[in-house]
């Protein structure tokens, strides 16, 4: 009994044992990779954001910052409270509801994003006086603050002193904490005529989210709170809670005497033995242990068998809800894998302990009762002790095996060692840059770049840009279907147009970015913590070698950067004398070609497949660009279409799909090397890669 006592209240009475499932179960993570990639989730997506102020299909591919997964941690950990209290006794009423205040703040967010760019869309027209021009850019305000777009925006030559003027008439309309920061800014930006960025840069933050969409939405959800179910309530409070407030009791006493009972009854042994105590208490002590032992025992069994025992709950929940999308119930299932696991694993651990705590009062009643002679004592004592010392010291010596004293393994495992650089098959992330993480607004991938290499991502397809001028940003609109143009033109147009340095960037840096000297240096910080993992960078390279080869020396890279080989077809070393001499990191350029260095191009030694594939079924492996007879082969395996990637992800990224277009090119006499994927956390992309290269050593390469 005071094992379970103790397993409940170390448990479903702590919060901490629901929030260790959800992570347990990786749960945060594939609630966006998995359940929010299900397309029966999308289309609901889809339906409940209707008439939001910014495009569906922005909001559906960018739901991490609807959705921040800092909200929704908050979330699983008020619930796992909520639930705690229950069982514990100190809430007589469990009530689970979800609150949505900070889902409804990020829509108001991506929605500000959204509203500051239509200014630039805004037609203009010559104003003849400081006044008119104040009327106007007062109406603009009201305008954005409703989620719309100004009517117009005057153009006026103002004097330094017109210029402050409109500069204190518009920052009276902030927040107090908004305008000391804010008056300089517009104010220079007025004196340099560029009204409508004023406009967009005091507009956004007067912006707090559509209010009738935002009301409809809490209407269709009944408030800012989601009820989960109906809440559970006693027939009889008192008592119902008086039971729960006694188990925990218990459990917190079942803890102290799990820890001060094997002491004590060991004191109580040398004592006894020492004294030569009555039999009377030898053979009370003997009967604790074996009562400890029989304990012990059940409650052992017990934990084994606690899976067949609780059986499935969620086949319940599943069976309920017929429509319930695929991928909610592996998730729950999971989940409820893990939650019975812990509870085993602490059930576990504690009839062990109580196990232990009988064999020691076994003994010490056995060496009362029977009086052994004192050498024998001696002799059982030594013999003890010197198991203690084999037994401490083969736990000691284990770990130290695991920190470094065995033999180097090569991304992941020994034996691809033996493989040359450009035998292995390498986990590659398409636009790596163009995480959700990062909020790029149409991101490919959920991870940043640090992440995707702890998920084990080897090789990251980067772009490296200038911040994306005006003309180009215009550019690149003009190129886009005008369904397209007319939701990202807004994102785009009233963002900052002039940032030095270099940056990743996918096609239009206002989209989002990620500085290259920060990006390096976490790049550097990665390696040094993994020291027997070789990477790879291929960039995308729109600035000059010279500017990004600085950047590589700034960031400390270069004491990892391998040369390739001179002649294309020149031998590769092994990863295994790459992780030796730690020269683990190889960048290739699409573009760019530096002989004698190690910022070569590319496709000198590899080619790559089509990457404008329209569906799942198309993929070829045809070569695109690169020699055919390259000994290495990039294979583009995502697909250009206009459902959410994440929606194709979930089917080209599984086992079938990838080993299907591998074996295409294999036949076609071409090895696979790289293997590059749109959301390379959802799928099987990383155990694939894994297969493939155990595949190849077995074969002998």
């Amino acid at each position: 009994m005071a094992v379970g006592a103790l397993t409940t209240n170390l448990t479903v009475q702590r919060a901490g044992y629901y929030r260790q499932a959800v992570e347990d179960a990786d749960v945060y993570d594939r609630l966006y990779d998995q359940v929010l990639a299900d397309p029966a989730v999308a289309g609901v997506t889809r339906d409940l954001l209707a008439g939001l102020p910014v495009p569906s299909d922005v909001v559906v591919d960018n739901l991490r910052i609807v959705a921040p997964a800092s909200a929704v941690r908050g979330t699983v950990n008020t619930l796992s409270a909520q639930i705690a209290d229950y069982l514990g006794g100190t809430c007589p009423t469990l009530a689970l509801s979800v609150d949505l205040r900070p889902v409804f703040a990020a829509i108001a967010k991506l929605a500000t994003i959204y509203l500051a760019g239509q200014v630039s869309g805004t037609p203009t027209f010559q104003a003849h006086d400081v006044a008119a021009v104040t009327q106007v850019l007062v109406a603009g305000l009201d305008q954005m603050a409703q989620g719309r777009r100004p009517a117009g925006i005057p153009t006026f030559d103002l004097t330094g002193r017109q210029a402050d003027r409109i500069t204190s008439v518009l920052v009276s309309r902030l927040p107090p904490a908004d305008r000391v920061r804010m008056r300089g800014e517009i104010a220079g930006l007025l004196r340099q005529g560029r009204v409508s960025a004023a406009l967009a840069a005091v507009g956004p933050l007067l912006f707090r989210g559509d209010e009738a969409a935002l009301t409809d939405l809490r209407r269709r959800l009944a408030g800012d709170q989601l009820d989960l179910g109906t809440p559970l309530a006693r027939a009889h409070p008192s008592a119902g809670t008086g039971v729960l407030r006694t188990l925990h009791r218990l459990g917190r006493a079942g803890t102290l005497a799990l820890c001060v009972l094997p002491a004590i009854l060991a004191v109580a042994g040398v004592l006894l033995a020492a004294r030569r105590a009555g039999r009377r208490w030898a053979d009370a002590v003997l009967l604790a242990g074996s009562g400890m032992l029989a304990g012990g025992g059940v409650a052992l069994g017990l934990g084994l068998l606690l899976p067949t025992l609780v059986g499935d709950p969620t086949a319940a929940v599943i069976g309920a809800n017929p429509t319930l999308p695929p991928r909610v119930g592996e998730l729950l299932h999971d989940l409820q894998s893990s939650m019975i696991s812990r509870v085993q694993g602490r059930s576990g651990q504690l009839a062990v302990a109580v196990l232990l705590a009988g064999c020691v009062a076994v003994a010490a009643g056995l060496l009362a009762r029977y009086r052994p002679r004192l050498l024998a004592r001696r002799r059982v004592a030594a013999l003890v002790a010197s198991a203690a010392v084999l037994v401490g010291g083969s736990w000691l010596a284990a770990p130290a095996r695991f920190r470094g004293g065995e033999a180097t393994n090569c991304n992941g495992s020994r034996v691809l060692c033996t493989l040359r650089y450009d035998q292995a098959a390498y986990a590659a992330s398409h636009n790596a840059m163009s995480s959700s993480a990062t909020n790029f607004v149409g991101a490919t991938q959920d991870p940043d770049l640090v992440g995707q290499l702890d998920t084990g991502v080897r090789a990251l397809l980067l772009d490296v840009h200038h911040w994306t001028t005006p003309t180009q940003v215009e550019t690149f609109l003009a190129g886009l279907r005008p369904q397209e143009r007319e939701a990202l033109a807004p994102l785009a147009r009233g963002a900052q147009s002039a940032r030095p340095g270099l940056w990743l960037c996918h096609s239009v840096c206002q989209f989002g970015s990620v500085n290259v000297d920060v990006a390096l240096r976490s790049i550097g910080d990665w390696l040094e913590r993994n020291p027997s993992e070789v990477v790879t960078l291929v960039l995308q390279d729109s600035a000059p070698p010279d500017e990004v080869m600085a950047a590589f020396r700034r960031s400390g890279l270069a004491r990892y950067l391998v040369t390739p080989p001179a002649d294309p077809h020149g031998r590769w070393p092994t990863l295994g004398h790459l992780v030796a001499t730690d020269r683990r990191l190889v960048v290739f350029a699409e573009n760019a070609d530096v002989p004698g260095s190690w910022y070569r191009r590319l496709f000198r030694y590899a080619a790559d497949t089509p990457f404008d594939v329209p569906s799942a079924n198309a993929f070829t492996c045809q070569v695109r660009r690169g020699p055919a007879d390259a000994s290495m082969l990039m294979v583009n395996h995502w697909v250009e279409g206009d459902d959410p990637g994440r929606t194709y992800a979930d089917s080209v990224n599984r086992t079938p799909s990838l080993l299907a277009h591998v074996r295409r090119c294999e036949q076609a006499g071409r090895r696979p090397t790289f293997i590059a994927a749109d959301f390379t956390t959802i799928g099987d992309l990383v155990p694939t890669i894994a297969a493939l290269n155990a595949a190849r050593v077995h074969s002998g390469h």
